[in-house]
């Protein structure tokens, strides 16, 4: 999980872990490797920078209750993208205003 999405460290201890039932259905799929950095690895100096819109979308709908969850967002997607390196991404449509961002 991502800790930089979160407003407080109570909204952060109270999100689902369901790490075990999402590598048993990746297993399901044929996923041979699933990449799961710490948040450690992932932000070694802390909050060095973080990714923001200049737009003001971030803080509309639920980012309006939400102060900061987007830039989390944002920044930890730039940062596995800088680390992986990929040709393609596809991104689920749970979230219109997470993906609209990404």
């Amino acid at each position: 999980m991502n800790p930089k999405q979160f407003n407080s460290e109570n909204d952060f201890g109270n999100y689902p872990n369901t790490l075990d039932s999402d590598l048993s259905a990746l297993r399901g799929l044929g996923v041979d490797l699933c990449f799961l950095p710490s948040a450690k690895l992932m932000y070694p100096n802390g909050d060095d920078y973080e990714v923001s819109e200049k737009v003001g979308f971030s803080s509309l709908l639920c980012g309006a209750d939400r102060p900061g969850h987007f830039e989390g967002v944002l920044t930890v997607v730039m940062k596995l993208l800088n680390i992986v390196g990929p040709d393609r991404l596809y991104l689920g449509e749970k979230d219109y205003q997470q993906l609209k961002l990404v």
